[in-house]
């Protein structure tokens, strides 16, 4: 079981510990300073600024409007909100609502937010043409701190444009990633290993799902009560996160739905769906790619620039319910759940399969003592006729670390052994000079004994990992 000496747990914020101390020093330093905070639906970007808000003179922002000049109608009503006694007229432009700002940071130091900034990007396009004049304009001195918040990387690109004479580089830029296995263990402890592993294949990897594990039930209690009731707070959430597709909606959710069940190209993809490739891959690379829902994965040591990737759902929670939940939705809405639960049980063991691989790849980067978010030299390699779960190279000194991880009810056979150094024997990096490291994981333990394979059962992974965690 695990037992965390340190239980740190922010209500849907966790492990950004040191994104808040960031943010901290930057509002100290006094002048004008821009920030961006992008990072998926329910990563933690508006909590993660009500951590330094109570400590501020602020004002938080949301746009809305149907066209220029009702955006900033709307912006203004919400400033005013924040400062009654403002003596001036409302103003009528971009630029005037900024100046109004500007006026209000004279006397005192002010942090503005503005959340959900994708929507000027998406709108209102000439808004961000006229922040980005004033505050190339404005004085360095200015003791004005803005933060703009999206779910999208892009604002980084319409904000800071590197080519143009009118770019804004932002004085610091904060991407909320995923929470990584270790980072979530203090919400499971006294889980036993192999069930806060099952558990996070399923809520991780944001906070706004991994907040919803409680300590109480079977992990079939929690998908029902979180995710299979129509009142659940999880219930819709992965169809919310793609809503505002528009005509790209339904192709969007079925290109999902294909990834989630394994099917990984674009070509595979269009055959399933009867579609065209090229249709596919534009609603990949322009709709899904841009807002994080799907990533591309290539074996290690191949370039960004390889042709050889697969398309993989990263969020454990995005991929469980379109491959669980998506199809079953009408029936939940009826109330009908025990169709989508005699669907999932059979399923759980090899849906949490590759979860594990990733969690043991963490494990093996530690062994390996290489950056596990490195990932030309940590993850997994394949080609036409092989693949390995894990590799981890340590080119200083010409060791590679391979690996395998069985989530089975079983115990590993020594042929699993026998197939690991077979596969590592394909690997081409340095084939005739380096060392081969060889590790196994397993979740329910060993049938042999051996000196050529290091033996990781789940409860060791699980106390090294924990261990990590509590070393930061």
């Amino acid at each position: 079981m695990i037992f965390s000496l340190r239980i740190v747990y922010y209500q849907m914020f966790l492990n950004r510990l040191n994104e808040i101390s960031r943010l901290k020093q930057i509002y100290a330093r006094g002048d004008k300073q821009l920030v961006i905070v992008f990072g998926p639906h329910g990563s933690g970007k508006t909590e993660l600024l009500k951590q330094i808000i109570p400590q501020t003179r602020w004002i938080y922002l949301v746009p809305t409007g149907y066209n220029q000049r009702d955006l900033v109608h709307n912006l203004w009503i919400q400033i005013k909100r924040y400062d009654s006694n403002i003596n001036r007229h409302e103003p009528e432009t971009p630029r005037d609502l900024f100046i109004a700002l500007q006026e209000m940071a004279v006397l005192s130091r002010l942090l503005v937010v503005i959340d959900e900034f994708d929507f000027v990007q998406r709108f209102e396009p000439s808004f961000i043409h006229d922040f980005r004049m004033w505050w190339l304009g404005l004085n360095v001195s200015t003791n004005l701190m803005i933060v703009l918040i999206s779910p999208i990387p892009t604002i980084f690109d319409s904000i800071s444009r590197r080519d143009k004479p009118d770019s804004v580089l932002p004085d610091l830029v904060i991407n909320l990633g995923y929470i990584q296995y270790k980072d979530s263990l203090p919400l499971m402890a006294g889980f036993l290993a192999k069930d806060a592993v099952a558990t996070y294949a399923v809520f991780g990897k944001y906070p706004i799902t991994l907040s919803r594990i409680s300590g109480e039930g079977s992990l079939l209690d929690r998908i029902k009560s979180e995710i299979l009731l129509s009142e659940g707070k999880l219930f819709d959430l992965p169809l919310k996160r793609i809503s505002d597709l528009g005509k790209y909606l339904n192709k969007s959710k079925s290109i999902l739905e294909m990834i989630s069940n394994g099917i990984f190209t674009a070509e595979e993809i269009a055959k399933s769906m009867g579609g065209e490739r090229d249709d596919v891959s534009n609603i990949i690379s322009k709709v899904l790619y841009p807002i994080g829902l799907i990533e591309k994965k290539r074996p290690v040591l191949d370039s960004v620039h390889s042709r050889n990737f697969k398309y993989v759902i990263e969020d454990n929670f995005n991929k469980f319910w379109f491959k669980f939940i998506s199809q079953h939705r009408n029936d939940l809405l009826l109330g009908n759940y025990e169709k989508t639960v005699s669907s999932i049980l059979p399923g759980l063991n090899n849906f949490v399969e590759p979860v594990f691989s990733e969690i043991a790849l963490q494990h093996l980067s530690m062994l390996a003592g290489v950056n596990y978010n490195h990932k030309s030299i940590v993850g997994q390699w394949w080609n036409r006729d092989i693949e390995i779960d894990g590799v981890a190279v340590s080119n200083e000194d010409s060791k590679v670390y391979f690996m395998s991880a069985n989530w089975s009810d079983k115990p590993v056979e020594r042929d699993d052994l026998t197939s690991l150094i077979r596969k590592a024997s394909e690997f081409p990096w340095k084939k005739n000079d380096r060392k081969d490291i060889l590790v196994i994981y397993s979740k329910s333990g060993f049938r042999f004994e051996t000196d050529e394979a290091t033996l990781v059962n789940i409860n060791r992974l699980q106390h090294d990992l924990d261990v990590k965690m509590l070393d930061g």
